[in-house]
This record gives C-alpha cells, sequence and structure tokens, in this order.
C-alpha cells in the first residue's frame, strides 16, 4: 500500500462525525502553511480563507452541504494558493486541479453521495499534503550593486586600446539575463589583460544597480573610459557579494 500521509482522514472516511474533525484539522494546517498563508489576489485572501475555514468548524457535526460548502471554498482557495506557486510543479499544479474539479462533483449531493464527497476530499488532501511537505520556496538571491566577482572564462581577443593585448582595461559589468529589475544599470571595473585575455579582475569603480548573488555576467570593454580598446569573445564571471 502506498504511504498514506493524511492517517486520519483515510482511518474516519465513511464516518461523518470523526471525518469531519480530521478534515478540520488538515485544513487548518493546510491554510496556515507558508506556500498558501502569504498568497494574497482578488477574494483569494487570508481573511476569505479564514471565514471559510470558520464557516466549516460552524456548520454542525456532519458532513452536510453548508459544511461541504465551505470546506469546498476553502480549498479552491488553498488550490489556487499552490497554483500560483513559481515553487510548485507543473504536474503537481495540474494533479490539484483535476482533484479539485472531481470534489465539485458532490458538494451538493446529500445522502451516500457524501462517503464519495469524502474520498474525494481525501484524495485531493493527499496530493496537498505532498506538494505542502516537498515544495520548499525558493531563497531569493539578495540584489544590489556588485561588490565581488570571481573570474568564470578569460575570454579572448581583448586589447587595452585597439593594438596592446596585455595591461589594464576598463570593463563594464553587464547581465546577461533577458529580464532585469527595474532600474537596472551595469557595474564598472579595471581588468588585467595578458595575451588578449583577461586575467583577473580589479577595483570596482562604479557597482551597479540590480545584480544577484550567483548571477553570470558579461566583461565588456568600457571604451567610454580606455579608449580604443576592443574583444572578440566576452570574459564571463560570476557575481559573488552585493552591496
Amino acid at each position: 500500500m502506498a504511504n498514506i500521509l493524511n492517517q486520519g482522514l483515510y482511518r474516519t472516511l465513511g464516518i461523518q462525525f470523526e471525518y469531519k474533525i480530521k478534515l478540520q484539522e488538515f485544513l487548518s494546517e493546510a491554510r496556515t502553511d507558508s506556500l498558501v498563508s502569504s498568497y494574497s489576489s482578488g477574494s483569494n485572501t487570508a481573511a476569505n480563507r479564514l471565514a471559510l475555514y470558520n464557516s466549516f468548524v460552524k456548520a454542525g457535526p456532519t458532513m452536510g452541504f453548508e459544511a461541504k460548502k465551505a470546506a469546498y471554498g476553502l480549498l479552491e482557495y488553498i488550490c489556487g494558493a499552490l497554483a500560483a506557486s513559481a515553487d510548485v510543479p507543473a504536474a503537481d499544479k495540474t494533479a490539484i486541479n483535476n482533484l479539485l474539479v472531481n470534489v465539485t462533483r458532490y458538494v451538493g449531493i446529500t445522502g451516500e453521495e457524501d462517503f464519495h464527497f469524502m474520498v474525494a476530499t481525501f484524495n485531493l488532501a493527499e496530493v496537498i499534503s505532498a506538494v505542502i511537505g516537498e515544495v520548499v520556496p525558493a531563497p531569493q538571491a539578495p540584489t544590489g550593486g556588485v561588490a565581488t566577482l570571481s573570474l568564470e572564462k578569460q575570454g579572448s581577443g581583448y586589447t587595452t586600446d585597439g593594438t596592446a593585448t596585455s595591461g589594464t582595461v576598463s570593463i563594464r559589468i553587464q547581465s546577461t539575463e533577458t529580464t532585469n529589475p527595474a532600474g537596472y544599470t551595469f557595474g564598472v571595473a579595471t581588468a588585467t589583460l595578458t595575451s588578449g585575455k583577461i586575467t583577473a579582475i580589479g577595483a570596482i569603480t562604479t557597482a551597479g544597480v540590480g545584480f544577484k548573488v550567483g548571477q553570470i555576467v558579461t566583461l565588456d570593454v568600457n571604451t567610454a573610459v580606455s579608449t580604443g580598446a576592443t574583444q572578440k569573445t566576452a570574459a564571463l564571471a560570476k557575481v559573488l557579494t552585493v552591496s
């Protein structure tokens, strides 16, 4: 048997009073998870999620229509928050959406169909729990002006003035990203050339704006300072720290 994440829901399937208590516990945990609690868009807000949770709690001891309606509404919001997260894989988003649609089928049906609502919510809860348990929001790299760099590739064909291939040249530190933060500007530094290659990065004279730690940047000749400087293949560097 596959590993069951929500043992309480599983053991109480078909027992309305006990299942409702376990579903209440699950909804509380899912609603307050960091992937969900920080999300806010349109009507899908923390306040509205709390209101639906409270409605579910107050709907009585059974899995009647009001309880099912409140549970579905909250599950829809929880699934919406997960679907909007860049940290949730696309395959998981598809699975969540498909199982949520299945829950919808049993919201307005009473009698023995309440059991099918319990099964549908249990199946959805299993996927939600797996996502919440496995997905950790990716840390956001610090952004700012370049403070330190590491030289990754030396490039080729550099000159300090169009002729000399060794010496000191001014370089632009430029992003290779297709989209940069608002206000992005390139940085400026000095570099040491040896036989047409950048062999060392010197002082950073202009830090620039909008660089991230770990970002790969190009080192292009800065003809505004080093008049006539040229290059063929750009050197690459990695941003180690930002200011």
